[in-house]
């Protein structure tokens, strides 16, 4: 894998802050496909790393993609209040995020949104910004991604789960799509993974066999 060979060769000439790069290029990638438990590590080696290197701006970072893990693996209040722990520190040193860092950023707060009431969102944000650097940091790295009931009886990955989850609620594979921000053929993908893991064969039967397994 590339993401890896970039990783062995900054490690070789010591490029700190690319060894960040690729952990955390490597850690978001897990996340997106749903092994949380793979995700963590790579990501908290980052986080550390910018902490010991005196990096602000990449400490910020690295907070931003602990909240993607933190909503990936169900706990939005968590990510919204490590959002915001990084804007108060990206706003003391003055640096605004990379667009790609942006659109991660909107796309795990929208995902908070959905999942918190107004109110609560509205806590979260305002706990962050004051929960201040070093309580941050230390807040992420104690934090460990819960294996859902999902993961722990039928082996499926969080984005598996969430796939099921929108089945069983009815949706057709375009509003998963949709909902998940991914394309169709991914969510086709999933459904076909899932259901072999399970042992269906159509989206009814898998259904119901999360309801009756109390899975979703």
């Amino acid at each position: 894998m590339l993401l890896r060979e970039s990783l062995t060769l900054r490690e070789a000439i010591g490029d700190e802050r690319g060894v960040i790069a690729s952990l955390t290029a490597l850690g978001l990638e897990a996340t997106l496909r749903g092994d949380l438990p793979a995700a963590f590590p790579l990501l908290g080696q980052a986080l550390s790393r910018a902490v010991r290197l005196g990096h602000r701006r990449n400490v910020a970072e690295a907070l931003e993609d602990f909240a993607a893990l933190a909503v990936a693996s169900g706990e939005a209040a968590r990510a919204v209040r490590w959002v915001s722990a990084a804007r108060a520190v990206r706003e003391g040193v003055g640096a605004l995020p990379a667009p790609l860092d942006g659109r991660q950023i909107e796309r795990t707060l929208r995902r908070a949104r959905a999942k918190l009431s107004r109110a609560a969102y509205a806590r979260e944000g305002q706990e962050g910004a004051l929960l201040g650097l070093g309580a941050a940091v230390a807040e992420a790295l104690q934090w460990r991604p819960i294996p859902s009931p999902i993961r722990a009886t039928a082996g499926l990955t969080c984005r598996e789960q969430e796939v099921l989850r929108l089945m069983a609620a009815g949706r057709s594979n375009r509003e998963i799509a949709r909902a998940l921000e991914v394309s169709e053929k991914t969510v086709a993908r999933h459904g076909e993974n899932l259901f072999g893991k399970l042992g269906v064969n159509s989206r009814a039967a898998a259904t119901a066999l999360a309801v009756r397994e109390g899975l979703v």
